[in-house]
Formats: C-alpha cells, structure tokens, sequence
C-alpha cells in the first residue's frame, strides 16, 4: 500500500514535470489544449474571428498566447487533487483512475478558470486597456477563486464516494 503511494506520488510528479517541460519548450498541442476554448469563446463574445498561429490566437485588439494559456494554476490544481487522492490510493487500479481524474480535471478546470478570465477581461477592456495591473488582477482573482472552487469539489467528490461506499 505504502509503495503505490510513493509511485502515485511520482506519477504525479512527473505529469507535472512533462507539462511544465511542455510550456517550456512552448509545445503547441499543450497550448491548443488551453487556449481553444477560451479563444472560441472570446470570438462568441467579440463576434470576429481569430488568426492562430503555433498555438497563439490573434484578434484585432488582443492576442491570446502562451503566457494566457494558466500552465501553473493547471500545475496547481494537479497538486490539490493529488494531495486528496493520495491517502485513498491503495492499488494500481485507483491509481490510474486517479492520475486520470486529477488529469482531466485540471485541464477542465484551467480551461473554464481561463474562459471566464478573458471573458471578463474582454467585457472590462476599456478599463484593463487604461490600467496595465488590471489584467493581473483580474487573472489573479479568477484564478484563486477557481482554485478554492476546484479544490473544495474535489473534496466534496471524494467525501462523497468515501460515504457512499462505506
């Protein structure tokens, strides 16, 4: 039991490093995966179309790129969701099952935490145009009012199945 925690743990740990590789080398597919949708979105909301280039999405006024795309609240939310799984993994089985949930999750997570920032980011753009720090405030908030809310329905979820199940 003891030793599919610690592989768990270095599973994770790798998943970690091989995203954060990824961003780093400014992997495209990696960007893809975290730009598509907020970039859908905004051309929904602004209603003109956008340019993308090796994983980067170009509008008229603004530019979604690599340092949009939420890499380390996608880092971060991996790491609450490992921190409540480790202690319930007790075999192979539910560690792949975990690796895959706090996989998707995270990138569920980071593409709704990332859709809504540059959704209020767009509807604020007067004023974020006028004041540099209001972007960083924005994503700031958003992203640590997402990572609460991540954080506190994974809890709720494990809780949820620990009740059900005993």
């Amino acid at each position: 039991m003891r030793a599919v925690r610690v592989i768990f743990a270095a599973a994770v740990l790798l998943l970690a490093t091989g995203i954060k590789l990824a961003a780093t080398l400014e992997t495209v597919p990696l960007y893809h995966t975290l730009l598509f949708v907020p970039a859908s979105f905004a051309r929904l909301l602004t209603g003109e179309n956008y340019a993308e280039l090796a994983g980067t999405y170009r509008f008229s006024v603004f530019i979604l790129d690599y340092s949009c795309a939420g890499v380390n609240f996608l880092m971060l939310c991996i790491f609450a969701g490992a921190w409540h799984s480790m202690r319930r993994v007790q075999n192979v089985a539910q560690l792949l099952r975990a690796l895959l949930l706090i996989t998707f999750g995270a990138f569920a997570a980071t593409n709704l935490a990332n859709t809504f920032r540059i959704g209020l980011s767009l509807k604020l753009f007067p004023l974020v145009e006028r004041h540099d720090w209001m972007h960083e405030a924005i994503g700031t908030i958003v992203f640590i009012s997402f990572l609460i809310g991540y954080y506190q329905l994974f809890l709720r979820s494990l809780n949820a199945k620990t009740h059900s199940v005993g």
